[in-house]
């Protein structure tokens, strides 16, 4: 069987790096990646990934988007997950897996989720998964023009929904949860480019919560939410006390659907693939 083609990519088209030890499986990606109007280039060890990613970073020519076995050879790459993102410039990191001998499928699928990864696929995926991908993350997939990252941490679950809703009308790929815990814990924070949070929160809580995320990712713009506790704290105290933490914006809640797009649009400056 012939060698996945490998290329210097000229064209312009975006570029996406297959790392996978089984040449059969890499073309099988490698063509459902091309069929999104991609170019591929294949890797079969993390020796020769880490040559690929270090070579474009240092000419500024970050891959579009890395696939990443789980087990690549010898050596199980969860481990090389959080360094590998360090490459990548923000492009979506895809794990794979099928498990393996001496793992169950599920057992390593659980492994991967507590990664830094942007997606988990179990082996055999199909087609629509990487269109899927694609589309969460990318506002022209084929032009590799990436949304804006959204995190939205609020403890009702329909609120979540109604800001996911219209943010992902917007054209932002966005992800929600239920506490701060759980965002910093499941969510990539260095990719993200803005975060909505209620101030009263359970666990972390949202003040201190927002007080990390703004420490510890300075360039995240992160605007708090709060209509207060009823009979305890008033909601222009709780996002009184969010603004002397230093948080970038406060959004008094109830708000109106306008009011949340426009305070997004101004924080991140960025509006051309709202078009």
């Amino acid at each position: 069987m012939a060698a996945l083609k490998q290329f210097e990519n000229t064209a312009g088209i975006p570029e996406a790096l297959i790392v996978e030890d089984s040449l059969a499986q890499a073309q099988i990606i490698s063509r459902m990646i091309e069929a999104q109007g991609w170019a591929c280039r294949h890797c079969p060890t993390l020796r020769e990934a880490y040559d690929v990613l270090n070579a474009r970073k240092s000419h500024g020519r970050a891959i579009q988007a890395l696939f990443l076995d789980v087990f690549v050879g010898a050596y199980d790459a969860l481990a090389h997950v959080t360094r590998m993102k360090t490459f990548t410039g923000g492009a979506p990191l895809i794990l794979m897996t099928a498990g393996a001998s001496h793992e169950a499928t599920e057992t390593t699928l659980g492994r991967a989720r507590q990664t830094a990864a942007d997606f988990v696929l179990r082996k055999p995926f199909k087609p629509d998964h990487i269109g899927q991908i694609f589309e969460a993350c990318f506002a022209i997939p084929d032009q590799a023009v990436p949304r804006k990252h959204i995190v939205v941490i609020d403890g009702n679950a329909g609120i979540r929904s109604h800001i996911r809703r219209i943010l992902e009308a917007g054209g932002y790929r966005v992800s929600d949860f239920a506490d701060v815990d759980n965002a910093v814990e499941r969510v990539d924070m260095a990719h993200a480019d803005l975060v909505l949070c209620e101030v009263i929160m359970r666990g972390t809580g949202g003040l201190r919560g927002m007080h990390h995320i703004k420490q510890t990712f300075p360039h995240i713009q992160v605007v708090a939410m709060s209509a207060g506790l009823e009979g305890r704290i008033s909601g222009s105290r709780a996002l009184s006390m969010s603004r002397q933490m230093g948080i970038d914006a406060q959004l008094p809640k109830p708000f109106g659907d306008d009011d949340l797009t426009e305070l997004i649009r101004l924080m991140l400056a960025d509006t051309s693939f709202l078009d």
